[in-house]
């Protein structure tokens, strides 16, 4: 696990088990980190999928995206959309109309993307990982052999019976 997944799971425990309304220094109240002003529901309400921070204005950091900024992107940095995870182009575009309460002004951002939301492939085959292993062990076996092998053929040398030939006398 990355500093980056540790730091997240940490934030959203923290954000998980606090109140949405958090006191002020001057006692006053504020949406809690995770959380934004809801004009038309006159609460703090979660972060929009996609983003994260106080008042909801951080897009999730690099390679991350959804609920909370939990999930990763499988896919490279510019393909990676904070909310959808990793795009595909397509023949249409999809628009989509993001809106964002704050409790002094509301802000509507209208963007276009063109998107395909999926899952993690299953791979075919064997991952990487596991020829790495499977190597690993065929190569630890050859050697085990090769050692026994030198060690036993050393061991026979070294107790062979001499075979010394004893002079015959011929009369």
């Amino acid at each position: 696990m990355d500093v980056t997944s540790f730091f997240l799971l940490i934030a959203f425990h923290f954000e998980s088990h606090t109140s949405q309304e958090c006191p002020q220094s001057d006692g006053s109240f504020a949406c809690c980190y995770g959380h934004v002003w809801s004009l038309k529901q006159e609460k703090c309400i979660p972060c929009m999928d996609g983003y994260i921070g106080v008042n909801c204005t951080q897009p999730c950091p690099d390679f991350f995206y959804g609920k909370h900024c939990t999930s990763r992107c499988n896919c490279s940095i510019e393909w990676c959309n904070n909310v959808y995870g990793c795009r595909v182009l397509q023949d249409s575009t999809t628009e989509l109309h993001v809106q964002q309460s704050l409790p002094t002004r509301q802000a509507q951002t209208k963007s276009t993307y063109s998107v395909k939301c999926h899952e993690r492939r299953k791979q075919k085959g064997f991952p990487a990982f596991a020829v790495a292993v499977i190597c690993a062990c065929l190569i630890s076996l050859f050697a085990s052999f090769m050692i026994v092998y030198i060690v036993l053929h050393c061991y026979m040398i070294s107790h062979e019976p001499a075979h010394m030939s004893s002079p015959v006398d011929v009369a």
